[in-house]
């Protein structure tokens, strides 16, 4: 699908600061369910110093990483061949340092790809292919795992169950949560005058971005 460019700058960085929150609040509210603590403002406030570790160090693991990695690229004089792998290994080594550290190894790569795209000397195309094939892998390694989970005879006794959940998520949950993002994202974009001429364009940022999270 032919995007224009401000609608796919949009869409990655949704998708880059979106992953962060949803797993730091996954294990958040994880946590707490299992210590059998109740759901109060206070026991989320106490969650609030980690989160702060993770965006701080994620944010700094990502630029600090990022611009390493591009200045490494830009003075080794590899061949084409090796900016792939070597990418994949920096990604490694950066999404593992910064979650030692204590910070949020997903935000890290995120920035360190928006810089090493941005600062290489280099054409970027074989690192973008070579990524592309490894993460359309991983989704079918994924949901091969999710099927194998699957128990096809005891489907029909939670069938209705799980289509009203899924409907909730992705129909009430997420659109709207999302159409308050995308509203804000597209103002501070193009100004608060041309907020009411392109609801088509944020109709369809929320229906892009609600889809995967089914």
């Amino acid at each position: 699908v032919a995007l224009k460019d401000r609608l796919k700058n949009t869409l990655v960085l949704e998708s880059g600061i979106n992953d962060p929150m949803a797993i730091f609040l996954t294990i958040a509210l994880t946590t707490l369910v299992d210590a059998g603590a109740p759901l109060t403002l206070s026991g989320i406030a106490g969650f609030l110093p980690d989160f702060a570790a993770q965006i701080g160090f994620g944010l700094v693991g990502g630029i600090g990483g990022g611009l390493i990695l591009a200045e490494l690229f830009n003075r080794a004089g590899m061949g084409k061949g090796l900016h792939a792998p070597m990418a994949l290994v920096g990604a490694f080594f950066i999404f593992a340092l910064t979650n030692l550290i204590g910070g949020s190894g997903f935000l890290a790569i995120y920035l360190c790809g928006l810089i090493l795209a941005d600062r290489l000397h280099q054409p970027t195309e074989r690192i973008i292919h070579f990524h592309e094939g490894l993460q359309w892998l991983s989704q079918i390694a994924l949901f091969l795992m999710l099927g194998l989970l699957v128990t096809p005879s005891a489907l029909g006794a939670t069938f209705w169950e799980a289509i009203a959940v899924a409907a909730i998520l992705m129909l009430a949950r997420q659109a709207s949560g999302q159409i308050g993002k995308v509203a804000l994202l597209h103002c501070a974009a193009c100004g608060p005058f041309c907020c009411s001429s392109s609801w088509s364009l944020v109709v369809f940022m929320v229906c892009s971005m609600c889809g995967p999270s089914i």
